[in-house]
């Protein structure tokens, strides 16, 4: 009964926080020192943020919580919040708590992303950010890329703000970077995930995992007899079954049980655009799995594989931000929190519409986007440049704000038609230049009238769930009613058809 009163709790705890997403101007990428704000003098006013260096460590406290950095390394070792000494997992090495990491090379070589230089970017009351970076030269064995890793800490918030400026010259040799990714390895009493309101629930420990037979692949496995939680015996557990769609990956974490003297302890990693990610809205990307380890995907081959543009090639300068993502901890019942997204001060305003049939009608929901130039699709494989979605209303129209001035193409889809659209002129955004294009036309491919149609082109599997799943290769995450379609439903060709 304790044990079921107690998840009762972590779930109600999960339910209740609550992501407020503002798009306003509180995080540059630039080197830029952001400005301080003015806080009341009164005595509940927050602490101001407080910077000590020492020989080997960096530690920023604002009163909330205190983060601790190797230096120059750019390590994340410690994270001090409530009654926990330490949020990452202490029994691990320096290097295998909080870090950044890229696969590159034909071999898919890991590399931490270990820097070299420590720089303090500002010092205020109000916040601190630190730089840990590494200029690459033809001597380094490590990935051939320029790398500064940054982390904000503002007063009066208990969180870290993090990103990255990754950079290739002209003459870095030709390389393939096919993973790009931020990892934390939390402490063991955090067992509770929580990737939605739908989707949370207790997971195993890596031990337990470990100890626990393989199916057809290493990734998956059935929990066996040695779980300590009787819900888990017999579910089979693969971080594949975590995965979200970049469009929905924005808030993910993890619950750290209470006790008799501790608060529970929520760890949330929150990801509030998705421009810097690759392969567009669509592509889904891990984020949670057993550990416990909490992940933010960049890049990846991950459900696509080496049809995803990861080569870099020697004489073709590259650069680009990762980020900004934040690392937010609370410990309270109710917790309402602001996010910032990245704010460049451009707009583009423009109409879409699509033909079907020889009749024009608006593109409800379409999704529209910028993305580097290419063929109409390209964007689905593309990593190294920015992409900058939104969806259309019921008449059509749609605006894509904060655009990081560039060369672009105009694509689309519609659910319900297949194809891809691609509006053939290069659009160049310049800071502070709206564009309006007026009304485009999309007519969908057709090689004459449809017979016969099973499932609806949006790019969604959502009609062909299997309804009874094998119950011993099943994870009750995945048994969301919401998934499953009505098995009443049959369809004889030529004789039904399908009705809304």
């Amino acid at each position: 009964m304790e044990k079921v009163a107690r998840r009762s709790h972590l779930r109600q705890f999960a339910f209740l926080l609550i992501i407020i997403i503002e798009f306003s101007l509180l995080l540059s990428v630039s080197s830029q020192e952001i400005p301080s704000r003015n806080h009341d003098t009164a005595d509940n006013s927050p602490p101001a943020v407080q910077l000590d260096t020492r020989h080997h460590t960096v530690t920023v406290d604002n009163g909330l919580f205190q983060v601790t950095f190797e230096k120059p390394s750019g390590y994340l070792i410690g994270i001090k919040y409530k009654g926990l000494d330490n949020v990452l997992e202490w029994r691990n090495k320096r290097t295998g708590r909080g870090y950044w990491d890229v696969v590159w090379g034909d071999d898919g070589l890991f590399d931490k992303m270990e820097t070299q230089h420590f720089n303090v970017i500002t010092q205020t009351d109000d916040n601190v950010e630190l730089s840990f970076s590494k200029t690459w030269n033809s001597h380094d064995r490590s990935v051939p890329l320029n790398i500064d890793k940054r982390f904000v800490i503002r007063r009066g918030v208990p969180g870290i703000h993090m990103y990255a400026i990754l950079e290739r010259q002209e003459d870095f040799p030709s390389t393939y970077m096919s993973q790009m990714r931020l990892v934390f390895k939390l402490l063991r009493e955090f067992n509770f995930m929580a990737l939605s309101d739908s989707r949370q629930t207790i997971m195993p420990s890596e031990n337990e995992r470990k100890h626990s037979p393989n199916l057809g692949f290493k990734e998956a496995v059935v929990l066996s007899n040695n779980t300590n939680d009787p819900q888990l015996r017999g579910q089979v557990d693969d971080k594949y079954q975590f995965s979200y769609e970049n469009k929905d990956n924005k808030l993910h974490g993890w619950i750290a049980d209470s006790d008799k003297l501790n608060p529970a302890v929520g760890f949330w990693l929150i990801t509030p655009s998705n421009e810097f990610r690759n392969g567009g809205p669509h592509k889904q990307e891990l984020t949670s799995h057993v550990g416990p380890t909490a992940l933010v995907m960049f890049a990846s081959t991950h459900y696509v594989g080496r049809e995803m543009d990861t080569h870099y090639e020697q004489g073709k300068p590259w650069k680009k931000v990762l980020g900004p993502v934040f690392i937010y901890l609370n410990s309270a019942l109710l917790t309402k929190i602001q996010m910032s997204a990245r704010h460049y001060g451009k707009m583009l305003k423009d109409r879409y519409m699509k033909q079907d049939h020889g009749h024009t009608m608006h593109a409800h929901s379409a999704f529209v986007g910028l993305a580097p130039p290419g063929a109409a699709g390209s964007w689905q494989t593309d990593t190294k440049g920015y992409q900058f979605w939104t969806q259309t209303d019921k008449h059509g129209r749609f605006e894509i704000k904060h655009v990081q001035p560039g060369d672009y193409n105009l694509y689309a889809w519609v659910p319900g038609f297949i194809g891809d659209y691609k509006l053939n002129l290069n659009i160049t955004i310049q800071p502070g230049k709206e564009i309006d294009l007026g009304a485009l036309i999309y007519d969908p491919p057709r090689n004459g009238p449809t017979l016969w149609e099973i499932g609806i082109p949006d790019r969604t599997a959502a009609e062909f769930f299997i309804p009874d799943p094998y119950p011993t290769r099943m994870n009750r995450i995945c048994k969301d009613p919401v998934d499953r379609f009505d098995s009443t439903m049959h369809f004889l060709v030529g004789l039904i058809f399908q009705r809304t």
